[in-house]
This record gives structure tokens, sequence and C-alpha cells, in this order.
């Protein structure tokens, strides 16, 4: 296992020194030079179809952002602010004091003893409802 260990590195190095060569070394055969004027231009050059449709191309996207910079130049420098109620501010005790009020003024409420006639009315209705059902 040891033999296989050394093989994949120095292999690897190998490999890569050769590929640094090829690329650094010149392919055979002679490439004619550039001219001075293609060598400084570092972009692909157009057609000349192509060159007057990108022309029309920049001439409306230059009118476009100019429609959108006017929009712009004519909104207000500071946008209207509605006016907003105050926030209504709640007073925790008095809403705990009332809501105890209610609460204590309806435990009093059923806290009175209706009249025996009334009590065995309602038993009398839950005991046939109870038959039936």
């Amino acid at each position: 296992m040891l033999p296989i260990l050394r093989i994949l590195p120095v292999g690897g190095v190998l490999l890569a020194i050769l590929i640094l060569v090829l690329a650094l070394s010149p392919p055979d055969g002679s490439r004619a030079p550039l001219s001075s004027a293609m060598a400084t231009g570092r972009c692909v050059l157009p057609d000349r179809d192509r060159q007057s449709e990108m022309r029309q191309y920049l001439i409306h996207a230059a009118l476009k952002r100019a429609d959108e910079l006017n929009r712009l130049r004519d909104l207000p420098d500071t946008p209207p602010r509605a006016e907003e109620a105050p926030p209504k501010v709640v007073n925790l005790m008095e809403a705990l004091r009332q809501s105890l009020e209610r609460v204590s003024s309806g435990k009093k409420r059923t806290a009175r003893i209706a009249d025996e006639s009334s009590v065995k009315a309602v038993a009398k209705t839950a005991v046939r409802k109870r038959a039936r059902g």
C-alpha cells in the first residue's frame, strides 16, 4: 500500500508540470502578428448590422431612463404624511376593576335562590330531555 501512496502524489505533480509546459510553449506554426489597431481593442468587434441595432437599443434605453428621471424629479421632496389619530391608551388597572365588577355582579345574580316552583320546572324539563335523548 505504501508504493501507491508514493505514486499518486508524484504522478499528480508530474502531470501538473506537463500541463504548465504545454500551456506556456507556443504551438508549431507561425502566427500572423496583430496590427496595432487590432491589438489596442480589447473587446469583440461587432458587425455593422449589429452596431446599428446596438445604437438603437442604447438610444431607446437612454430615452427610457430620461423619462424615469423626469418622473422622479416631478415627485414632491417629502411624501405627504397622513394625520394619524393618537393611539388609544388603555388604563389596565381601570379595565381590570371593571372586569372584576362585571364578574362579581354576575355571581350575585346567580347566587340568588329562585322559587321552588321554577327549580322544579327546570328539573322536570331536564328529566324529559334525558328520557328522550
